[in-house]
């Protein structure tokens, strides 16, 4: 069995983010979403670890669930350690109830 690739996608808006995972899902077995990059670009531009913010998870609820819908693939998520274990799975929670199939490579906090 020929395995495909598992791009890394990051967007700002949830159409961006469909838009993108349409034009690679034909090609690849998975998607992931970058919530973890902390550098000053996705700062600027708000992507990455700039969305872990409580008050941009319910964006985040929307993007795993019409990525998910759009192209029929596992999605992941991979994030950062938020400032408690708690609000981390918290966050992993609310994912995974919008059809996210992984938390992946938690790292510390931007």
């Amino acid at each position: 069995m020929r395995t495909r690739p598992c791009p890394q996608l990051c967007a700002t808006t949830v159409d961006d983010l469909v838009a993108a995972g349409k034009l690679v899902c034909p090609k690849c077995d998975a998607i992931d979403i970058n919530l973890g990059c902390p550098l000053p670009q996705a700062a600027e531009e708000g992507f990455g670890a700039w969305l872990l913010d409580r008050e941009h998870w319910p964006m985040l609820r929307s993007m795993v669930r019409e990525l998910k819908s759009a192209t029929r693939i596992p999605v992941f998520c991979k994030i950062r350690l938020l400032s408690t274990v708690e609000e981390t799975v918290a966050l992993c929670e609310t994912l995974q109830a919008r059809s996210q199939d992984l938390c992946s490579e938690c790292h510390q906090s931007k």
